[in-house]
């Protein structure tokens, strides 16, 4: 799969099932997997990475808890709409997001419009690539 001009992306999110989970639509869309945050200790470090320049991202993948209170996400949005005001800022989460976020990504099925892929299309630009092919790694020998 042909590369297109990669975005970079970090995922603020505790729960290691939707690190996988976007990695995969990343992977089927030519993009390298999200850098993560995945420990409330981490954010402020990320946070001061950024804010002092030493990390840049075009998009920011935030859920709602990160380990205190179900403001967590609106906080690390406003942090970075503060220091990083081109930052793409995608709500990842069970709860609505659209008070804080650009565009928001529902982690349940209640919302066709909302999901990983149709969000992740419109703010990367790329489309998700499906494909019925057999990983050779799991390939089961004939």
């Amino acid at each position: 799969m042909s590369k297109s001009p990669q975005k970079s992306i970090v995922l603020f999110d505790l729960d290691d099932f939707y690190h996988e989970t976007l990695d995969l639509v990343l992977y089927n869309m030519g993009y390298d997997p999200a850098v993560k945050v995945t420990k409330k200790k981490d954010v402020k470090t990320m946070i001061q990475d950024i804010e002092s320049n030493k990390r840049k991202f075009d998009v920011a993948i935030i859920d709602t808890y990160m380990g205190i209170s179900n403001e967590d996400g609106k906080k690390i949005a406003e942090k970075l709409r503060e220091i990083s005001s081109n930052t793409v800022i995608v709500g990842y989460s069970i709860m609505e997001t659209n008070d804080w976020a650009d565009y928001e990504i529902i982690k349940s099925q209640r919302d066709a419009n909302k999901t990983t892929v149709k969000v992740l299309e419109e703010v990367l630009g790329t489309k998700f690539n499906a494909s019925d092919e057999v990983d050779p790694e799991y390939a089961i020998p004939e």
